[in-house]
């Protein structure tokens, strides 16, 4: 599947919906809407290759088969949900914000109103403490109001140990 159709796709059906719908929805909706494209481009690309090779056609399954049409369907559901997991995989683990509906609750400059401002004891003695509990990485940012990368280096400057951040001392 051409990711970029897809990712096109995607872009139009959230700034559509914006805040209506959750961010796996809004992926669906696009990956799906992108297939008849996809369909076409492909049918597109092969027309170009045939003419440049005309060999190419009798290696090609017919078009319209029984066999080919079930082979595309299957593709194409594979396609939607690798193009769910992707979108909401990068957007829980590395904030890739590209779909998703903007927040509600707070605007970035109140989420990260502390970053790159010094860290103080308690500040140290809360890092640490969230550490011990277990919370993830992002969760310890948005409650202490930094970033992750600030989390991170902070971490590694104190020598703690964060299985969930990746971190070890030293390194």
């Amino acid at each position: 599947m051409p990711w970029w159709l897809t990712g096109l796709a995607t872009r139009l059906v959230s700034q559509r919906v914006r805040r209506k719908l959750p961010l796996w929805l809004i992926a669906a909706i696009g990956a799906i809407a992108s297939g008849p494209l996809v369909s076409l481009y492909a049918y597109f690309i092969n027309s170009i290759a045939a003419d440049i090779w005309p060999a190419l056609g009798a290696l090609l399954p017919a078009t319209f088969s029984a066999g080919h049409l079930k082979s595309a369907a299957l593709s194409e559901g594979r396609a939607i949900v690798l193009w769910i997991a992707f979108v909401v995989i990068f957007h829980e683990t590395l904030g890739w914000a590209r779909f998703a509906p903007p927040a509600a609750e707070a605007s970035r400059e109140d989420r990260f109103q502390l970053s790159g401002a010094e860290w103080t004891a308690e500040d140290d003695a809360l890092l640490r403490s969230l550490i011990g509990s277990g919370k993830p990485p992002r969760a310890i940012a948005l409650e202490m109001k930094r970033t992750v990368g600030g989390v991170r280096a902070r971490t590694a400057k104190l020598g703690l140990r964060n299985n969930r951040l990746g971190d070890t001392p030293g390194g």
